[in-house]
């Protein structure tokens, strides 16, 4: 005579993910950042394009930009306060900031950012103006000879018809 024994385990209940203080994560936009074993959110004062851009390359990606406090407000800690990134950091908590935990924010300022991955030759819009990414480097096109047909290929680079 056997005995058969089956155990069914729900493993996400046991998987979880080793988190080091100054990791980052993005809920629905909202920037959020691990330290003494708490998630928290970062506050949006002086925080720019400069800074997401490091929290994107931390997160993975190459660029990112600020959607400042356009996402939802989030709960319990706000982290990080006064980021002032130069964009030479590899971390968002390597930036100068007021320190762990000293904000004088409320979770209706939480930043929000949104990553990227661009490529050589990608293209923008900044205020109606054309804009190219070159060596890394976003510059304008200059108008010269510029016509409605350059227009139209530019357009549906962007994704226009």
């Amino acid at each position: 005579m056997f005995l058969l024994v089956v155990l069914c385990i729900n493993l996400s209940s046991f998987l979880t993910f080793a988190q080091e203080d100054g990791d980052l994560r993005l809920i629905s936009g909202r920037l959020e950042v691990f330290h003494s074993r708490v998630w928290g959110t970062v506050c949006d004062d002086y925080f720019n394009d400069i800074d997401a851009q490091v929290a994107c390359r931390q997160l993975g990606h190459n660029s990112g930009i600020s959607l400042g406090k356009t996402v939802d407000d989030g709960t319990g800690m706000i982290w990080l306060d006064d980021i002032k990134c130069t964009g030479n950091e590899s971390t968002l908590a390597g930036c100068p900031h007021k320190g762990w935990g000293v904000e004088n924010c409320n979770h209706i300022e939480d930043v929000g950012i949104e990553c990227l991955d661009l490529n050589e030759g990608d293209i923008r819009l900044t205020l109606g103006r054309l804009e190219i990414l070159y060596y890394g480097i976003w510059g304008t096109v200059c108008d010269d000879n510029f016509d409605d047909i350059d227009a139209q290929v530019a357009c549906r680079q962007l994704g226009y018809k």
